[in-house]
């Protein structure tokens, strides 16, 4: 998985239209949110139902509306547990997507957003 990290980027940059590409500017994407987790016991763990999410990516022009993109994005809670001894859980979970973006606009200002491609999601729950 760490060279497939590598890899890709270097592929997306390969694939978009080199003169496309100097008349259009990518697009880099900075995001943040509240992630609500599947995690079947995550309200009773950690005592919140949702934490903070953040992540990072971006799309290079392939033609006027389309875009090939890629985000990583990152999710962490801890929590101390319930119990004599002095132990912390943590659940940790990063989201890797690459895919195409099609920006389709509807009027001036309104446009509709699809995205198709393949995602990775790794998941970490450790006790100590």
């Amino acid at each position: 998985m760490k060279r497939l990290r590598y890899f890709l980027p270097g592929l997306l940059v390969l694939i978009t239209s080199v003169s496309y590409a100097q008349s259009q500017p990518f697009v880099f994407t900075l995001f943040g949110g509240l992630f609500f987790p599947s995690h079947v016991d995550f309200k009773e763990t950690y005592r919140t139902n949702s934490d903070i999410i953040w992540g990072v990516g971006f799309s290079l022009p392939v033609k006027s509306t389309l875009y090939i993109g890629s985000d990583v994005s990152y999710f962490r809670a801890k929590s101390l547990a319930e119990s004599l001894t002095d132990s912390t859980m943590k659940l940790e979970e990063r989201f890797i997507h690459i895919g195409v973006l099609n920006k389709q606009p509807l009027t001036g200002s309104f446009l509709i957003r699809l995205s198709a491609g393949l995602s990775y999601t790794t998941i970490k729950q450790i006790s100590s």
